[in-house]
């Protein structure tokens, strides 16, 4: 906006160049996360928990590790909202209803550390077979006839604990996963509530 200032002969001083400056609130970060994925079994995510348990106390890490029902390895994001989108998950349910796959079994077998805030750091563990990747496909084919943007990178893991440090990377004793179904998730982000919307068991 220009301004105009009267001076003391009557006339008119230039244009001033300087712009009104009007508060704009910084945007509001996404609240809201929906994922398609798997979530652990009771006695694999026991047997993972017992892994970042130890981690931690070896490495003298003081960690947030996540709760054992919240354990899960990510197969394909929906979307980050900032209030939950009633609409993009019907979408999500539609478009996954008829993915056929076969029930399998893999394993974790290392730890890492995954690079991130320093003070924030997620520690995980690897794991993946050709019949994991495969399920991946034909989820994420499933999502884009749906009409779903999916990312393309996958790095398949479960994370553990963030903490402020890494720990070495290193192999494990394995960890054998029976996968059964997948789930679509949604997650509160800050809140560390997770609620499975719908799951899809695998074939026998």
């Amino acid at each position: 906006m220009t301004t105009r200032h009267g001076n003391s002969q009557g006339e008119n001083d230039q244009p001033e160049n300087d712009q009104l400056e009007l508060p704009f609130a910084e945007p509001e970060p996404p609240a809201n996360r929906l994922f398609l994925g798997l979530l652990l079994d009771e006695d694999t995510a026991s047997d993972v928990d017992r892994v970042g348990e130890r981690l931690c106390a070896e490495n003298k890490i003081a960690c947030s590790r996540l709760r054992r029902d919240r354990l899960h390895l990510s197969l394909h994001s929906v979307g980050e909202f900032l209030r939950f989108h009633k609409e993009a998950a019907r979408e999500a349910c539609r478009a996954v209803e008829m993915v056929a796959a076969t029930q399998f079994q893999m394993y974790f077998d290392q730890a890492m550390t995954f690079s991130g805030r320093l003070d924030h750091r997620p520690t995980v563990l690897l794991g993946s077979n050709a019949a994991l990747l495969d399920l991946r496909r034909s989820i994420g084919k499933a999502l884009v006839r749906g009409g779903i943007r999916i990312g393309m990178g996958f790095n398949p893991h479960v994370t553990l604990f963030y903490g402020p440090k890494a720990v070495p990377t290193q192999p494990i004793e394995r960890i054998p996963f029976s996968v059964r179904e997948f789930s679509l998730i949604w997650s509160e982000l800050g809140r560390t509530r997770y609620h499975v919307l719908g799951s899809w068991p695998l074939k026998r």
